[in-house]
């Protein structure tokens, strides 16, 4: 395996074995139509991004992907195409990719043409709370077990794992972007202010906690409502905390219906302390002393530089053996 790749709503992230990170972009395509309606591919990844908002007429700004799925076939299959163009690749790419554990069969068919099609010669697919936990350093081959919790970009991935194979699991719609999404209504409803995703999203990052007393806070922009003139306002992180605790307490009843589903051999490793939480949202303030009150269970929250995800794709970029003891197990 030659790369590993990330693709989710938000970001697409691409290592190279022995090399690491090579590409940490939105997973974005900017394109146009030509007189005969076919396609014209202007950008991807931060030039697409960046023209959001710029009201340039004749130029569609898309994501070919949502919630880990293909959202639309031919712009999938360009996206790719071009985003290889960037690393310089060739057809003989052979290529990692990771995928949500809930994926059916119609849905991985629909993906791997998009990636036969866009320029990976061979690949094979790993789920992604697999990958999360072996970025978190478990060890497929050893025959452990552990609960890989996943608060993903486009959803929240939940998989008890055993040795290789996931034996329970189950997957949400609610992670960070759902977050994001919930910010900027919330905005609109209690306080009468207008603010983009871009802005939603910054104040997610910026006081996401689950502490009710926390006390960070950040100054807010957007159009007020009804002059849609700009206006400015200080946004408290115990306010966030209201606005997210619901969407924590479903993540957490969440864990427990996969625990309950889980063979009492297996599950008597996992409550010695392998509860394992990853992802975009495990950096929210407060959220090991919440998931510990919610389960009654010692769980580890990722402290990486990197994302899990991508931690473990590096690390099985550099031991194939696990990536393909995995892909055959699930």
């Amino acid at each position: 395996m030659e790369i590993g790749i990330k693709i989710d709503s938000a970001n697409t992230v691409i290592c190279k074995k022995g090399v690491d990170v090579v590409l940490n972009e939105p997973s974005y395509i900017a394109f146009s139509h030509t007189v005969k309606g076919k396609i014209q591919v202007l950008h991807v990844g931060n030039e697409a991004y960046n023209l959001q908002d710029k009201g340039i007429e004749d130029i569609t700004i898309a994501q070919p992907f949502l919630n880990g799925r293909v959202a639309h076939s031919e712009l999938a299959r360009l996206y790719i195409k071009n985003t290889l163009k960037k690393l310089q690749a060739t057809r003989t790419t052979h290529a990692l990719f990771t995928i949500p554990c809930s994926l059916t069969n119609d849905e991985l068919n629909t993906l791997k043409t998009a990636i036969y099609t866009g320029g990976i010669h061979e690949a094979i697919f790993v789920p992604t709370s697999v990958a999360c936990a072996v970025g978190m350093g478990f060890d497929p081959l050893a025959g452990d077990a552990c609960l890989s919790v996943c608060l993903c970009e486009d959803g929240t991935e939940i998989a008890a794992i055993h040795g290789s194979s996931i034996v329970a699991g189950g997957t949400i719609k609610d992670g960070a972007t759902s977050i994001t999404n919930i910010i900027k209504a919330e905005f609109r409803r209690r306080y009468s202010l207008d603010i983009s995703i871009k802005e939603a999203r910054r104040v997610r990052i910026a006081v996401q906690s689950l502490l009710s007393n926390d006390t960070s806070q950040v100054v807010v922009k957007g159009n007020d409502v009804v002059s849609n003139f700009p206006r400015e306002i200080v946004f408290k992180a115990s306010e966030c905390f209201e606005i997210i605790k619901p969407v924590f307490i479903k993540i957490a009843n969440a864990i427990k219906n996969v625990l309950a589903q889980i063979p009492y051999e297996v599950l008597q490793q996992i409550v010695l302390g392998n509860i394992l939480i990853s992802g975009e949202l495990s950096s929210v303030t407060g959220l090991l002393e919440f998931l510990t009150e919610q389960l009654q269970l010692q769980v580890v929250v990722s402290q990486a530089t990197l994302n899990a995800q991508v931690q473990g794709i590096i690390r099985m970029l550099g031991n194939p053996d696990i990536a393909r003891r995995v892909a055959d197990s699930n």
